[in-house]
């Protein structure tokens, strides 16, 4: 099994996902864990990408996009009725696009279970654009020529979501060989920094094309930083200059450089939750652990490569302290059957931190609930803002809820219905849409 069969991560949400085919806690009298080290790597691998989403430039800048988003599109739902800004519309649109442009894979087409060996890089180039004409809104994608088994020459993007894909696959190879284990996964995406660096760098060790990976996560469009890092790198190596001291050094400079401008745009996530209840519980213990991870980075710019290598040799206890001091969200464990069974899946809280706040667990829920209900705002049409037609609810699966256990079609459809609900009874998405929209902005 590879860590795509096994698992996923969902950064908005901050959720990992153990899929049904995986089922270390699908039995919660009975937890069996992580019993090989290819386990423990499918759980490493989508944690890491939880880190990545609160210790780097482009994780805590497109997280930030999602919060705002979700301020926007509720106060353009708000006003809409009296007077629609076609301006207030507008800056939607480029931070929508914005977000899916950091968070979506690019459509490529290298066959599922190409071996790595038969796909091969011959050029790149760089393709950038911004989002409605506006240079704050840059976006760039890495442009290859590849072929496949010497023969057939196709076109593979690599964007955002390919680096930080890459990036964890290459942090849970290295915890798998420091176990005596290998790493198995699809040249897409997870291999194509790799595949880059042979092309621009074949004379780096893998730590040092991993290094350059992790920092251009540290640039607000890292398909532009890193080919970039991987030609200065080569050439300290031909040079005969540590290729590793001078991308430590590099990453040192640009830390200390944005330092302000990154805390800046955390204090701006904290803004727009003035309240203490449960949403903004959950959104500020993501900017605390923001703050104290990227002050990690300021001694250590790789940090997490020595944290693989103490899960490698401390085992389960050094990971769990991890997630505890880097932070971590929950977890969502899927089963086998059907899908409309009550509780067909599990959720777990992993921090202590949730265990000893129920506001934060519950924050945690009612956050997802509310950015998945926003973005639903956007859905139907790219022109417009308007109430989904139907939607379901993401913890149908999973919801012992009253409503969900009586009327379950409703939580299928029209989750946004538990709204009406008695405030004692009220589940995570009802919370969610008063939140968001207030109770008499939906189409019932």
């Amino acid at each position: 099994m590879i860590s795509e069969a096994a698992a996923t991560y969902l950064p908005d949400y901050q959720v990992i996902k153990f899929k049904s085919a995986f089922q270390p806690f699908a039995d919660p009298e009975n937890l069996r864990g992580f019993e090989t080290p290819q386990e423990s790597g499918f759980f490493i691998h989508e944690w890491l990408h939880f880190l990545h989403n609160i210790s780097t430039y482009h994780g805590i800048v497109a997280y930030s996009h999602t919060v705002l988003l979700w301020s926007n599109v509720r106060t353009y739902v708000y006003d809409s009725p009296t007077a629609p800004d076609p301006q207030h519309f507008n800056n939607i649109h480029r931070q929508l696009n914005y977000r899916l442009n950091a968070r979506s894979p690019k459509a490529n087409r290298i066959p599922h279970n190409t071996p790595s060996s038969s796909v091969k890089l011959l050029s790149y180039s760089l393709r950038s654009w911004s989002i409605d004409d506006d240079i704050n809104y840059k976006c760039t994608e890495i442009v290859c020529d590849t072929v496949i088994d010497g023969k057939e020459h196709i076109e593979t993007l690599i964007g955002c979501h390919e680096i930080v894909e890459s990036v964890a696959f290459l942090l849970e190879e290295r915890y798998l060989i420091k176990n005596k284990e290998l790493a198995s996964a699809n040249v897409y995406p997870y291999h194509l920094v790799s595949k880059l660096a042979s092309f621009i760098a074949p004379d780096l060790a893998a730590e040092t094309v991993l290094k350059c990976g992790i920092l251009s996560l540290q640039h607000l469009d890292p398909p532009e930083w890193l080919p970039k890092l991987l030609e200065r790198a080569q050439i300290a190596s031909e040079q005969g200059i540590d290729p590793d001291q001078l991308i430590i050094k590099a990453a040192l400079e640009h830390l200390k450089l944005n330092a302000d401008a990154i805390a800046r745009n955390i204090d701006f996530i904290d803004s727009l939750f003035p309240a203490d209840e449960p949403v903004a519980r959950a959104v500020k213990y993501a900017t605390k652990k923001m703050r104290e991870n990227l002050d990690h980075r300021l001694s250590d710019p790789f940090f997490e490569i020595s944290l693989v290598d103490t899960f490698a040799s401390e085992g389960a206890a050094a990971l769990f302290h991890s997630l505890e001091k880097y932070g971590t969200g929950f977890l969502v464990q899927e089963r086998a059957g059907e899908s409309d069974k009550p509780q067909k899946d599990l959720m777990y809280d992993i921090s202590l931190a949730d265990q000893l706040d129920p506001e934060l667990s519950a924050g945690r829920r009612m956050a997802q609930a509310s950015f998945l209900y926003t973005f639903s705002f956007l859905k139907l049409d790219p022109k417009e803002i308007k109430h989904p037609d139907a939607l379901i609810c993401p913890f149908y699966t999973s919801c012992t809820n009253t409503l969900r256990m009586g009327s379950s079609d409703t939580c299928k459809k029209r989750p946004w219905i538990s709204q009406y609900l008695h405030l004692n009874n009220m589940c995570f998405f009802g919370r969610a849409v008063l939140n968001t929209i207030g109770c008499a902005r939906t189409n019932d």
